[in-house]
């Protein structure tokens, strides 16, 4: 938020001044003849050490608006003086003064001038206001009280325009003193960022105008809303350069490297050169007259290569694409680059980025040699090798063929991959891998030849042979052709791939935003609530005194203004009860969802080993960290020749946990019961230990995105 620091003095003793009241005593302390608000508040904060801008609050009164003349630069002569009469376009000003309010009589030597709201709704809605012979400034007094809560809004201000959003928690309840103290918050708030409230009325007509939208579809909630903007002035636009490729990648993935090359698609729209436009002068939102910058021409962008097409609209100029591949930009022109026929490595090959629509195809006279070498970053479509992939590297594409190894740095993001001998980090949907050797798989549906010291986690897994040192994560099913080692651990875990995991994930999000929301509710119901009672005794002590005995109360602004809150007061502590229950319904109905699709989850997996050559081999039940499952302790239950045998339970050792993806939640625990129920074949019975509450599941259907909805 921009802070504006009005330079205009005024012409008092002080610029302001403290009320006797203090905030012990009185709970608010009355700042008088504030010209800056935010100056004013630091000054108050550095007398009062205890208080800084994040634990108070505050509210403008008595805003009030001086008129003086000014001279432009381009003017070398006072407009205004005790000898010389005002010049036409000054003295324009004072006869719309003069018209709209009959009371007014302006005098020569006029130096500052207090505008009634008469004259003032006259200026602003006059094209003089955006005339640069005069300056406006604004003085309020401002009542100083302890921050009880954050706001539920921001505003993004500039001298241009303002920008509103709004706190996931924000409600509006259909109240008037709800909707005025909002009102003033956000008041309060741009006086804070320097705007001139001249445009009060305007804030609060568009303030009802979103409020309204939100109130008609609440998922407007979360868009950026413009509050606010200058009348006349507009700022320049200077000449501005979008390269889509390189700005589309990085909006997922952060900057990109440096030397990075980007893929394109024949017909696509890759760059935008839009032109400069000068803006209009006039008065900005912070009160001042504002001439726009000049503007400045930017440098075509220019290609070497006939693979740029170039058209000219009235905004910009479009550069599109006429072949596939991959395209930089270097020292102002637009290269495309030409993927090496052989082997990549850093020195021919780039990070090759954001190409999922190419396919690439490398083979190498020796499988064993590196197809992709070391510190090679490539996205493609489809990729095939017919070698081995080196340390360091980082391959995203939608299918994958591995005739080779990968090596053990090696991280590989795919829809689809198969591969020889894989011993670095997979995450994919489906994989097939004939030699998992120590290496890291994250996927749905996992079919793996032979697996050692592997660690795994998957919907379903089917293993033909299982030797030694694996951890084998899965949601659905393991099925194990032939066991032949020992130290095996097979761990069924709801959230280790799949549908089930993407929705807990999304549900854990959502239980951390509503809980956030329910307590910035509770904390404002509680703000509200001790309004309400406060108000109550005080219209009762009002009620008490004589008319004038009231008319003399009110002539103290502050004791006016805290009347004016009290008859503005209403039930809203108990609107606002009513949003903070039907959050906590959702919660509920979520957690409860959770809890019953990972009872169907349990009903149905099973665990299936066809040979087993009796090693030491384990089965864990891993429970999800989800707010309506906890499990703080973990045991072991040991499998010895297919049989079950309790002789040995020993604490599950989190670190073999594994340390990669986000598809599951937390550390992870076993249950004792549990393993006692699940044998080798299914966990058929394992429910009944588990004492999962269901709460009123049965009663309430959510949709996707957690929203109560009818059966």
């Amino acid at each position: 938020m921009k802070e504006y620091i009005d330079t205009t003095s005024l012409e008092q003793p002080k610029q302001h001044t403290l009320q006797s009241q203090s905030i012990q005593n009185s709970g608010f302390e009355l700042i008088k003849a504030c010209a800056n608000v935010s100056k004013a508040l630091a000054e108050f904060c550095a007398k009062n050490q205890h208080y800084t801008l994040q634990n108070i609050d505050f509210r403008l009164q008595n805003l009030r608006f001086f008129l003086s003349e000014e001279n432009p630069a381009s003017e070398t002569k006072p407009l205004l003086s005790n000898a010389l009469k005002p010049i036409p376009k000054f003295a324009d000003i004072l006869a719309l003064l003069e018209s709209s309010d009959k009371d007014f009589a302006s005098s020569e030597g006029t130096t500052k001038i207090e505008l009634s709201q008469a004259q003032l709704d006259a200026l602003i809605s006059s094209p003089l206001y955006d005339s640069a012979y005069f300056s406006i400034s604004q003085v309020c007094d401002m009542r100083v009280f302890p921050r009880v809560l954050e706001p539920l809004f921001a505003l993004e201000i500039d001298s241009f325009k303002v920008d509103i959003c709004f706190d996931e928690a924000f409600c509006i309840v259909e109240d008037k003193g709800f909707i005025e103290d909002f009102y003033e918050q956000v008041k309060s708030a741009l006086a804070l960022g320097g705007v001139m409230l001249t445009c009060k009325n305007e804030v609060e007509q568009n303030l009802g105008l979103i409020l309204e939208s939100i109130a008609k579809n609440p998922a407007k909630k979360k868009e950026i809303f413009c509050l606010l903007k200058a009348k006349k002035y507009v700022p320049s636009k200077q000449a501005r350069f979008r390269f889509v490729p390189q700005e589309t990648w990085e909006a997922s993935n952060g900057k990109a490297p440096q030397n990075a090359v980007f893929g394109v698609r024949e017909g696509e729209q890759i760059a935008f050169l839009y032109k400069p436009l000068l803006g209009n002068a006039g008065r900005n939102l912070f009160g001042e007259y504002e001439t726009p910058k000049s503007i400045d021409t930017q440098k075509l962008i220019t290609t070497r290569q006939e693979y740029i097409d170039s058209s000219d609209t009235v905004e910009a100029i479009i550069y599109t694409a006429k072949k596939e591949g991959f395209i930089r930009i270097e020292n102002g022109e637009f290269k495309f680059f030409q993927i090496p026929s052989g082997a990549l490595n850093t020195r021919n090959t780039p990070p090759l980025l954001g190409g999922g629509h190419i396919d690439l195809e490398i083979s190498c006279y020796d499988i064993a040699e590196d197809a992709i070498g070391a510190g090679v970053w490539c996205e493609v479509g489809s990729l095939k090798t017919r070698g081995c992939i080196a340390e360091n590297t980082r391959i995203k594409a939608h299918t994958l063929i591995v005739q080779g190894s990968t090596h053990k740095s090696a991280h590989i993001k795919a829809y689809a991959a198969q591969i020889r001998t894989h011993k670095g980090k997979l995450e994919c949907t489906h994989c097939a891998i004939e030699n998992l050797d120590n290496g890291e798989v994250i996927a749905q549906n996992a079919k793996i030849l032979r697996a050692n010291g592997a660690k795994i986690a998957t919907d379903t897994a089917t293993i033909h042979e299982l030797k030694s040192n694996n951890v084998v994560f899965f949601a659905k099913s393991c099925a194990i052709g032939q066991n032949k080692g020992g130290q095996n651990e097979m761990i069924f875990c709801a959230n280790a791939g799949g549908v089930f995991a993407k929705w807990s994930k999304k549900a854990s999000a959502y239980f951390a935003t509503q809980k956030a929301s329910i307590s910035k509710l509770a904390k404002l119901a509680e703000v509200w609530e001790n309004k309400q009672g406060s108000a109550t005794q005080f219209l009762q002590k009002m009620s008490g005194f004589t008319e004038y005995q009231k008319q003399i109360a009110l002539k103290d602004e502050a004791y006016a203004a805290r009347y004016k809150e009290a008859l503005a007061q209403a039930n809203v502590s108990q609107i606002l009860q009513g949003k903070i229950q039907s959050l906590q319904k959702q919660v509920l109905a979520t957690r409860n969802q959770a809890i019953t699709s990972l009872k169907t989850r349990l009903k149905e997996a099973s665990l299936a080993i066809k040979e087993v050559w009796g090693y030491d081999n384990y089965v864990f039940l891993a429970k999800p960290d989800l707010s309506a499952l906890e499990s703080s302790q973990a045991s072991k239950k040991n499998i010895q020749d297919g049989n079950q045998n309790d002789s040995q339970n020993n604490a599950l050792d989190s670190s073999k946990d594994l340390d990669f993806g986000s598809g599951f939640f937390g550390s992870s625990g076993l249950d004792r019961d549990f393993a006692k129920a699940f044998t080798k074949v299914n966990a058929q019975n394992a429910l009944d230990s588990l004492e999962l509450k269901e709460g009123q599941s049965g009663e309430i259907i959510l949709d996707e995105n957690f929203k109560l909805k009818s059966k």
